[in-house]
């Protein structure tokens, strides 16, 4: 098994790799970059997010969990442990190093004991451990709850659209995984940006300064399984062509 860790700024890139079967987009590799092995992890349970109302004099609570959206999870902390394979006294220098990368930085990971998986969320680097002729480090990456299965990756929209007349079709989501991620990728020609409507089912969002190339989804937006309407809205004073990609993710906890 490799001991490395390869991290992507983008699911765009992450996706751009999967589809090339290369990993030219790959930000960092942990083990080639800064000499990190990679010894292990522990993943802790997502948090259930409940909708509950405290009802004076009565037990227990109200429980709206089910009838406002179903249930929901926070985040989940991945903990790696390295061990830093340089010399001692270049300690500081990788150390520096990995912090002005990684701590705090919004990512997108692969681990090398669950290949077939990507977690996004920020990481944190959180204790470094002097073993005297080693080092350990700790990373943290505050994760996303569901994990992304890239083999489940489903390119399903790939087209030009004027942004100044609209667009709307259909995406039809498998059930093959219990959560499926929608990621929209556009790249207005415009000249400038623009702020683009975006429908989905009955949520309207709006995808801000819009120009050429720019990845989107909503925080923690996830589409359940079956079909979806997705509509752009026209745009007053917009000119030129846009391109749109749009892919689903399967996921599971």
């Amino acid at each position: 098994m490799s001991l490395n860790v390869q991290i992507w700024e983008t699911i765009t890139d992450l996706w751009d790799d999967i589809a090339s079967g290369d990993t030219q987009r790959v930000k960092y590799n942990l083990q080639t970059d800064f000499m990190l092995t990679y010894l292990g992890k522990t993943i802790d349970n997502p948090t259930p997010k409940y909708t509950q109302i405290e009802v004076p004099f009565r037990d227990g609570v109200l429980d709206l969990t089910d009838a406002l959206g179903g249930l929901h999870y926070g985040i989940r902390d991945i903990t790696m442990r390295f061990e830093l394979m340089c010399h001692r006294w270049e300690f500081d220098s990788y150390r520096s190093q990995i912090w002005m990368a990684l701590h705090g930085r919004s990512v997108v990971a692969i681990l090398p004991d669950s290949p077939a998986n990507a977690w996004t969320g920020r990481m944190e680097v959180t204790d470094f451990v002097d073993n005297g002729s080693t080092a350990t480090m700790f990373i943290v990456l505050h994760a996303q709850p569901y994990n992304i299965v890239t083999s489940a990756l489903t390119g399903l929209i790939d087209a030009g659209w004027n942004p100044s007349a609209g667009f709307t079709t259909q995406i039809t989501v498998p059930s093959d995984y219990p959560k499926h991620w929608f990621l929209f990728y556009g790249d207005y020609r415009g000249g400038g940006t623009i702020d683009l409507p975006i429908m989905i089912d009955d949520e309207l969002y709006t995808i801000k300064d819009l120009g050429e190339g720019r990845e989107w989804s909503p925080d923690d937006f996830w589409l359940d399984a079956g079909t979806h309407t997705l509509e752009l809205k026209p745009v007053s004073g917009a000119s030129s062509v846009a391109n749109i990609e749009i892919a689903v993710f399967g996921g599971g906890l």
